[in-house]
């Protein structure tokens, strides 16, 4: 069901609506309830005495155009930071409108501007269904009206553009990754960033299997060589009138499904190996973000592209190959393969000159075990790069966690025959483990910071205000970190 957006001024009962919604909260207003007092004072008293606290569908005062109020408690949405709990009780409200008939709604929220952006996404995101395969689709349109005061309403509708610029970015990032394997092949996402690059006016470089040999940038070639597509490495570029001091590179792993390779993985949940190239479509997209507000520092995204598949040209346990940096690496485990492509990546970020690397990759199953589907995994040798990610995480409600990269496990990754093994022969310290691998190819003064999503870019059931499938974690993050840099 796509979401139409309006605002509107004036007062409560001249509303023209179907169904408003008035978010309350112990802990503030968030719309003025003067004509609403007959029906919110017996509500409230129960939710003080925390007896009666579900959302209630009431019929709306004598005198108001509007027709009901869905009376949504905020404070229903536990364990989560508050901002958060004002996302996911609009989402709900917004389901509940859904279910209930109703196409013509209206949001009470003339004294929550300093939210907006946080109930927007919780329409956005809560709206969003991955349905285009589906013989029969929802093709309706639900209409939400946001009411302001007069005074606020050239600012809301500044930020409401804002919302729905990053809104899409998020919405495309989703599209992309639930996509199967059939259909986001390598060449639809070369397709889909070329497309990223006209609409943005980007610089757009794509290096094809001879580029790669030439480069040296065998992670990828040794990775993709029996993928049922050539690998890629796109780079994208960014560039501000004035000169910058800064140089941000996000740089994704794209590999486009992941089967293990010879290194089989077992069969249960592998389709959802589709989604390990959600760290490529969050840079993309993260990157169109960014620009979007025209950032007065330079920016680039490096798309690193494969399919990890069994076959009689596929990389075998024990294989060497030398990386682009010089060093040679021992391959032990076929399905740990996202490190390799992303070391032609952090590689390419030095050639760019970039003073500040993001590397965003579903990397390790470890990292899920260790911080769950919810949180990501944040490693680097930089701390003001880090302390600026954590507060972005903060800001955004995408959760960071900062993990070490102690020097005393770098032995774990020695070997014999080669500089480096890609896996450390251990489940001990896995996430941390492809961390230190990854440094070992960051560019001499680069400040990098490694993001392991594994966890939170892809759910199979639903959660918060989020369906089945690609979340989109990521994008408010990153456009976040571009405000702090």
């Amino acid at each position: 069901m796509a979401l139409k957006l309006s605002v509107v001024t004036g007062t409560l009962e001249k509303i023209d609506s179907e169904l408003l919604i008035a978010l309350v909260s112990r802990e503030r207003a968030f719309f003025s309830e003067a004509g609403l007092v007959p029906l919110l004072a017996p509500i409230r008293s129960a939710y003080r005495q925390e007896k009666g606290q579900g959302d209630r569908l009431l019929v709306a005062p004598k005198g108001f155009n509007a027709n009901q109020v869905l009376v949504c408690n905020v404070d229903n949405h536990k364990n989560l930071p508050f901002e958060e709990k004002i996302a996911a009780a609009v989402a709900a409200a917004l389901h509940s409108a859904v279910a209930k008939g109703f196409r013509r709604t209206t949001l009470l929220f003339d004294q929550g501007l300093p939210f907006l952006e946080k109930a927007l996404f919780g329409a956005f995101i809560g709206q969003y269904a991955f349905d285009r395969y589906k013989s029969r689709r929802d093709e309706r349109f639900l209409s939400l009206s946001l009411f302001v005061r007069e005074n606020e309403r050239r600012e809301t509708l500044r930020r409401l553009e804002q919302a729905l610029e990053i809104a899409e970015c998020i919405r495309e990032t989703r599209d992309l990754v639930n996509e199967p394997a059939n259909v986001a092949t390598i060449e639809e996402v070369v397709r889909r960033a070329r497309e990223c690059a006209r609409a943005c006016g980007f610089k757009i470089k794509i290096l094809e299997k001879k580029a790669l040999q030439q480069q040296g940038l065998n992670g990828l070639l040794t990775v993709g060589r029996a993928g049922s597509g050539t690998p890629r490495l796109v780079i994208l570029q960014y560039r501000p009138r004035v000169k910058s001091r800064h140089h941000l590179c996000l740089v994704g792993k794209g590999i486009i499904f992941d089967s293990g390779g010879i290194c089989l993985k077992p069969p249960a949940d592998m389709w959802t190996m589709k989604a390990d190239m959600a760290g490529a479509a969050t840079a993309l997209y993260g990157m169109k973000a960014i620009c979007k507000r025209k950032p007065d520092f330079s920016v680039s995204v490096i798309l690193c592209l494969a399919e990890n598949l069994p076959g009689t040209a596929a990389v075998r346990p024990g294989d060497i190959f030398r990386a682009a940096n010089g060093k040679t690496v021992h391959v032990e485990n076929t399905d740990a393969e996202g490190r390799l492509v992303l070391s032609d990546g952090l590689y390419m970020a030095g050639r760019l000159k970039a003073t500040h690397i993001v590397d965003l990759a579903t990397l390790t199953g470890g990292c899920i075990v260790a911080l769950g589907d919810r949180i990501a995994g944040l490693m680097g040798n930089n701390r003001e790069l880090n302390d600026k990610l954590i507060k972005a995480s903060e800001i955004s409600g995408e959760r960071l966690w900062p993990l070490p990269l102690p020097d005393i496990y770098r032995e774990m990754l020695d070997i014999h025959c080669a500089d480096i093994n890609n896996v450390g022969g251990t489940r001990s310290a896995h996430p941390i483990l492809g961390g230190l691998f990854l440094r070992e190819f960051v560019p001499e003064g680069a400040a990098w910071a490694h993001i392991d999503i594994a966890g939170p870019a892809f759910y199979k059931s639903k959660w918060k205000y989020f369906s089945e499938g690609a979340t989109g974690y990521g994008i408010r993050l990153l456009d976040e970190l571009a405000r702090l840099l």
